[in-house]
C-alpha cells in the first residue's frame, strides 16, 4: 500500500518531539550520500544520531518504493557488459559476458545464492575426494533422516539435491552407470532412477549446455564481485548497491529488457516537498540540485 502523502515530512522526532523540516530532509540526503559519518550528520543537523538514522531509514525506505524502475533498468543496460566482462573474465578462457549475463538469470535468484556454498564444486572431484563424499553421504547419521522426514512431512516436493549429491550423480553419469546403479548411492527413496535421469537433465539444459561446475562457479564468482558491479548503479541512483541488486531480481529478465527502452517518467518527491525531476535527470542529479 503506498504511504499516504507527506507521511515522512510529517512524522515527529522521536527523542524531541520537533518535526523533521523539509530543509533537514534535504541536507540529511545530501550527507548520507556523500558518505558523510554520523557524527558529521548530527554536528550539521543538530540531532541525535539515534534521531537521524531513524529518519535516514525511514527516508529510504520510502525512496525505494519510489525508485525509477525504468531508470534502474537503463543503468543497467548501460553498464552491463562492463559489470558482466569482470565475472566473464574469472571464469574460462572462451565465456563471454553475454552469456555469463544471460545464465545468471537462468541460474534465478534463490539458486546463485545457494550455491555460493563450499560444497558446489566448481570442477570435478578427483577419484579420493569422490570417495570421500560417497562415504559421507552413506553415513547419513540419524538426525540427517530425521530431518529429510520431516521435510518430506511438510512439503509435498523433493527436498533439494545437496552439492555432494550433484557431484556423485555427474561422477557416476560419467562414468558411464545406468541411472538404476546411480540411484543406489543415495540414501533416500525419492532419488529414483528417474528423478535422478531428471535432475541430471535439468542440470544440463538450464545454462545452454554449460557444465554444473561452470554454474556453481558463475554463482561463486558473481558473489565475490557483485559489490563492485553494483556500486556504480546505486551511486548513481542515491540507493545502496544492495537496493539496486535486489531490484534488479524483483523486476526480472523480461522486465528490465521492456523497462531498458521506455520513456522517462519524472518522479516527484511528493513526501519531501521538493522539486520534481526533469526528464533525463538522475536521481543522484536530482538530490544534488534540491539539497543546494
Amino acid at each position: 500500500m503506498e504511504p499516504q502523502e507527506s507521511s515522512i515530512s510529517r512524522q515527529v522526532e522521536p527523542r524531541n518531539g520537533s518535526t523533521w523540516t523539509v530543509d533537514e530532509d534535504a541536507l540529511l540526503i545530501r550527507l548520507k550520500s556523500s558518505s558523510a559519518s554520523w557524527e558529521e550528520i548530527t554536528d550539521r543537523i543538530g540531532r541525535t544520531e539515534y534521531s537521524c538514522k531513524i529518519r535516514c531509514r525511514r527516508i529510504m525506505a520510502q525512496a525505494r518504493q519510489r525508485v525509477d524502475k525504468n531508470e534502474l533498468a537503463r543503468l543497467y543496460d548501460s553498464h552491463k557488459e562492463q559489470m558482466w566482462t569482470k565475472v566473464a573474465n574469472k571464469m574460462s578462457p572462451d565465456t563471454s559476458w553475454i552469456v555469463a549475463e544471460l545464465n545468471h538469470w537462468s541460474i534465478n535468484r534463490s539458486e546463485m545464492a545457494k550455491r555460493v556454498g563450499k560444497e558446489f564444486l566448481t570442477e570435478a572431484p578427483d577419484p579420493v575426494y569422490l570417495l570421500q563424499l560417497e562415504a559421507k553421504l552413506a553415513k547419513n547419521d540419524e538426525a540427517q533422516v530425521q530431518s529429510q522426514q520431516q521435510d518430506q512431512q511438510q512439503s509435498t516436493h523433493n527436498s533439494p539435491w545437496s552439492g555432494h549429491e550433484e557431484a556423485i550423480l555427474l561422477a557416476k553419469y560419467r562414468a558411464n552407470l545406468k541411472w538404476n546403479d546411480i540411484s543406489t548411492y543415495f540414501n533416500f527413496p525419492e532419488r529414483t532412477p528417474k528423478a535422478c535421469e531428471l535432475h541430471y537433465s535439468f542440470l544440463l539444459k538450464r545454462c545452454g549446455g554449460w557444465s554444473p561446475e561452470l554454474q556453481n562457479k558463475l554463482c561463486k564468482v558473481y558473489e565475490r564481485l557483485k559489490q563492485e558491479m553494483w556500486i556504480p548503479i546505486g551511486e548513481a541512483m542515491s540507493v545502496s548497491w544492495q537496493t539496486a541488486e535486489e531490484l534488479h531480481w524483483e523486476i526480472g529478465k523480461g522486465a528490465m529488457a521492456e523497462r531498458a527502452g521506455a520513456s522517462l517518467i519524472p518522479q516527484p518527491a511528493a513526501d519531501l516537498a521538493l522539486a520534481p525531476r526533469e526528464p533525463g535527470q538522475t536521481t543522484k542529479e536530482w538530490l544534488n540540485l534540491v539539497c543546494q
